[in-house]
C-alpha cells in the first residue's frame, strides 16, 4: 500500500522527501496529505473528530529513530496523544476515566462496540483529554506520557481489566 502511493506519486525516496523534516507538524502533514489510509476521524454530532493514532504514532517514530541515527534535534512537542485501546484501559485502571455502568459491563463481557458510536468515540477523546491534562500538569510532553501509558499496558504483571472492543479496531 505505501509502495504503490510512493509511485503513484513518482516519491524514489521517502527518506529525500522527509529528511529536511524535523518538527512533528511538518512531518505529521506531509504524512497525512500523502497517505490517506492515515486519516482516522469519526463523525460525532455533525461534527468530525480526528484522532490521528498512527499518524502520530509514525511522525514520532520517525523523528525518534532520525534523532538517534543521525544525531539531529528535533521536535515532537505537539502531538497529542493517541486514541489507542490499551491507553484507556489502563487510564481507566487507574481511576482517571469512569465508565457508566452498562458501558461497563460491555467492556466486562468482552462486547463490541460499534466504530463510530458515541461510546467509541468518548472513551477515544477522554484518553486524548486525559493525556493532554496529565501533560500541562508535568510538563512533559503528551507524546511521552502516551508511550508512558501504554509502557504500562504491557506489564503482564498487572492483572488489567479488559479493554474495549471496536468491531472494526483499525486503531
Amino acid at each position: 500500500m505505501i509502495g504503490n502511493i510512493l509511485l503513484e506519486n513518482n516519491i524514489t525516496s521517502f527518506y529525500e522527501e522527509i529528511k529536511n523534516l524535523t518538527v512533528d507538524t511538518d512531518l505529521f502533514m506531509y504524512l497525512i496529505n500523502t497517505f490517506p489510509f492515515l486519516n482516522d476521524s469519526r463523525t460525532f454530532q455533525n461534527k468530525t473528530i480526528y484522532f490521528y493514532k498512527l499518524a502520530q504514532l509514525l511522525a514520532n517514530d520517525i523523528l525518534h529513530l532520525r534523532s538517534l541515527k543521525e544525531n539531529i534535534n528535533v521536535d515532537t512537542s505537539h502531538l497529542v496523544g493517541c486514541a489507542d485501546y490499551k491507553l484507556p484501559q489502563v487510564i481507566h485502571q487507574f481511576g482517571i476515566t469512569n465508565y457508566i455502568n452498562e458501558l461497563e459491563e460491555k467492556i466486562i463481557n468482552k462486547e463490541e462496540l460499534l466504530e463510530n458510536s458515541i461510546e467509541e468515540i468518548e472513551i477515544r477523546a477522554a484518553t486524548i483529554v486525559v493525556i493532554q491534562k496529565l501533560s500541562h500538569l508535568t510538563g512533559i510532553d503528551a507524546i511521552e506520557i502516551n508511550d508512558l501509558i501504554w509502557l504500562q499496558s504491557q506489564d503482564k504483571s498487572k492483572k488489567w481489566k479488559p479493554y474495549h472492543l471496536t468491531k472494526t479496531t483499525s486503531y
